[in-house]
């Protein structure tokens, strides 16, 4: 899950919301980085490499920054799974494309 480029355009962030960063893996932070870093960020990985805890600090550090998240998965199971894990009980689905 290691992501291949990781521009450092946030720096402070994990100076500044370490909360977000406490539990994750080196790994991880470099993918929180570099989606914190890039205007459009995939996140691939097998089942249960912590794809979702992931996407859960991804979400956290863009709005942490004030950024805005579109949240994108294959099927509607995949999407609706991150997307409760990552705003919680409560989500509003856009439906594009359905």
């Amino acid at each position: 899950m290691q992501p291949t480029c990781c521009p450092r355009k946030h720096p402070q962030l994990r100076n500044e919301h370490p909360e977000i960063f406490k539990k994750l893996s080196e790994g991880q932070v470099s993918a929180v980085l570099a989606a914190a870093s890039s205007p459009v960020f995939v996140l691939t990985g097998g089942p249960g490499c912590g794809k979702t805890f992931t996407v859960r600090a991804v979400v956290d550090a863009l709005l942490a920054l004030g950024q805005s998240v579109a949240l994108c998965a294959p099927t509607g199971e995949c999407e609706w799974h991150a997307a409760r894990s990552a705003w919680g009980k409560w989500v509003w689905r856009a439906g594009i494309g359905a």
